[in-house]
Formats: C-alpha cells, structure tokens, sequence
C-alpha cells in the first residue's frame, strides 16, 4: 500500500453543507484512507491508496458534484525543509533586536553575514 496526501483548494463552496457533501462523495472511492474539507478556508485535504485510487479520480469526483470545482493542488508544506538567519522567541527576546541588528549591520558580520535584513516584529497575541 502507497499512500499519498492531496490537498485541494476547492471553490463553489457556500456553507458547511457543501464541505459535508464533497467529503460524502469522495468517501465512495475506493482506497481513501482519511478526509477533510473546510468550507471556510475553501480546502479538501485527502489521504488515499494510490493502488486503489488517483489523484485524477478524486479531482473528477469533486468537480462532477454540484457546482464544485477543484482550482488546484496545495502544496504540502510536510516535506520543505526552512533556513532562519534569526530567530526571536517570546516578547523579551524583541529588546535585544535593535542592539543585534546594529551589530550585525556595523561589524559587517554576524548572524546575517553582511547582509542587512530588516525584519517586523509582530507580537504573539
């Protein structure tokens, strides 16, 4: 068994009658492992067989129920791998920014090797 997961954003949607509806339909498939549409955020993500079902199949079942269509695939953020020059946790850490930032941009080196980056600071709420 090979399993995949597609994420889908999904435009036609209305209410949560319509998520209800397209995750009914492509439960009938054979080889879908788990399901999930969010009507608000407009996204069905599904987890299924490939030896039993494509991708293909579940795009067509969704966009022949109703007036739904599939706009296209979400890419999966699982498998991307991030770089952060500069990482700030909590609100103390933001006092030190200045003086770090002026070190950096100053002394030529540092955290962002030579390259001034301005960042925002936006407080966890």
């Amino acid at each position: 068994m090979s399993v995949q997961t597609l994420k889908l954003e999904i435009s036609g949607m209305t209410c949560e009658h319509c998520a209800q509806t397209i995750s009914k339909k492509v439960s009938q498939l054979e080889g879908i492992i788990s399901k999930a549409v969010n009507y608000p955020e407009r996204i069905g993500e599904f987890e299924f067989d490939t030896d039993k079902v494509s991708k293909s199949e579940i795009i067509d079942v969704i966009n022949s129920t109703g007036h739904y269509k599939v706009v296209g695939e979400i890419e999966s953020n699982k498998n991307k791998a991030y770089h952060y020059d500069l990482i700030i946790i909590g609100g103390g850490s933001a006092i030190l920014l200045p003086q770090i930032m002026r070190g950096v941009h100053s002394r030529g080196k540092g955290l962002i090797q030579r390259h001034f980056v301005p960042l925002r600071y936006t407080p966890c709420l």
